[in-house]
Formats: C-alpha cells, structure tokens, sequence
C-alpha cells in the first residue's frame, strides 16, 4: 500500500514508499528524461573502491581500483560511467540513468510519482524534490538525503484546487562517485 502525504496551504510533507512501489496516479505513461554526470565525489569513490582520474583533455572519468568495485562495475551498468562521451567539465555528456515524475489531478488534490533508475548502486541519494507551480503558489514535497536502491519512486500528494506544473529536482550519488543529476522532468495536471 502506498502512502500519500497531503498536505494543506503552503506547508509540505511527503511519504516515501520504497519498498512497496505502486502504480503511477494516472496508470499512464509518464515523463523520463536521461540523468546526466554532473561532477564526481572523489571520497565516495575512494570508499568505494573506485578512484577519479583526470585526463589530459579535462575529461573525469571513474576507474575501479579494487577487486570488490571491478565486481560492482561488472555487476551494473558502471561502465557506461566512462569514456569519452562522459564528461564532468564543461558540457556534461552521458546518461547515468534516467528521472520520472507523474501527476494527476482530482478535484483539489494532486497525486505525484517520481524517482529514477540509475546505471550503478546508489551511495546516497541528495535532496530530491518535487516542485509544483500553481496560480494559488508554489509548493514543495522534499524527500530526504540518504541511500536508496537504483530503481527508486517517491509518493505524495498536495492540497490545491488549481491546475498547474511539475518538477523533479535531486541528485543521486553513485558508488563510482558520479554525481547524476535529475534532468528536472515535469509533468502538467
């Protein structure tokens, strides 16, 4: 059973329903966009096995150092973390996975899906949120920073009476150390 966090006026809450995922409020296809590498966290990846090397061209690229992160980078999608169409300088290039968001209206409530599936197991997942933009405001449902699976989905839901937009904003921090960061996918309701 998903939980649905509500909230009234301006406030916000939200429930998170890891392990017990549910359908998207409308049962239709939502909107994914591609995660980007947005930099790298050279102490998750020493933690984790991993290592950041800088190239001669300013490129970053995430390297498995120790037995254990090889098995990790084979066991995942990690290698697509690196080579020359993943940068962290400059233009960012390469997809680390992809970011989800659903809506759906009734009446005065507004229910909402959103998360990601990521190429590599999470280290920590920071600040995702859901912003949604009305005529009555803007109101904001915030999950907190953490670790998470690589396929993971947020439910919520707001009090308002108005149709509107929304947003998925947040980052999701590899155990290669790569920074993914949401794409801000929207959905109108």
């Amino acid at each position: 059973m998903a939980v649905v966090a509500l909230t009234v006026g301006l406030g916000s809450t939200a429930a998170n329903a890891e392990d017990n995922p549910a359908p998207t409020p409308t049962g239709e296809l939502n909107t994914v966009v591609p995660m980007t590498v947005t930099g790298y966290d050279a102490d998750v990846a020493a933690a984790n096995g991993f290592e950041i090397v800088v190239h001669d061209d300013g490129s970053w690229e995430s390297v498995p150092v120790t037995p254990e992160a090889q098995a990790a980078a084979e066991q995942s999608d990690a290698a697509a973390l690196s080579g020359p169409n993943v940068s962290a300088r400059g233009t960012v290039y390469g997809n680390c996975g992809s970011a989800m968001i659903d809506t759906d209206r009734n009446g005065n409530l507004v229910t909402v899906v959103s998360g990601y599936d990521v190429v590599a197991p999470v280290a920590n997942r920071i600040n995702w949120s859901v912003v949604f933009v009305t005529w009555n405001g803007v109101q904001t449902l915030s999950w907190p920073n953490g670790p998470s699976p690589a396929h993971w989905r947020a439910y919520g839901g707001i009090i308002n009476g108005a149709a509107g937009f929304a947003n998925a904003y947040g980052d999701v921090v590899l155990i290669t150390g790569a920074v993914c960061g949401s794409g801000g996918p929207g959905d109108s309701f």
